[in-house]
């Protein structure tokens, strides 16, 4: 089963999030800090992380950059509410394989998830 490492400070989207990538036969591990994600990205391995920008600890742009810096190449996709074009320029440009802004289509999610 692949893995995904879901980096979300509202609980409930998370919970939504790991739902649907369960019912889609993903191995969900969840993070609801910057700080943590980026301490589980390091020391475990995973298919694919949907990261959220705006996270308490370490934002989801830091943890991208650092992740990416360091040699990192697993599939990242930002899943955030920053929808204005020079937020998805820099967190495209820090590395990230893609960016869906809130609130999405569950659809749409689960085929950017199989496209990367």
């Amino acid at each position: 089963m692949p893995k995904v490492l879901v980096v979300e400070d509202e609980a409930s989207i998370a919970a939504d999030l790991s739902k649907l990538l369960s019912l889609n036969g993903w191995t969900v591990e969840t993070a609801a800090n910057g700080t943590d994600g980026l301490q589980l990205l390091r020391q475990f391995s995973y298919d694919l992380v949907l990261l959220d920008w705006c996270l308490p600890g370490t934002t989801g742009f830091d943890i991208c950059r650092q992740y990416r810096a360091s040699g990192g190449s697993i599939p990242i996709i930002f899943i955030t509410g920053q929808s204005d074009i020079a937020f998805k320029e820099s967190g495209l440009d820090a590395g990230s394989d893609d960016y869906i802004t809130k609130p999405f289509e569950e659809r749409e999610l689960m085929a950017r998830v199989r496209t990367v």
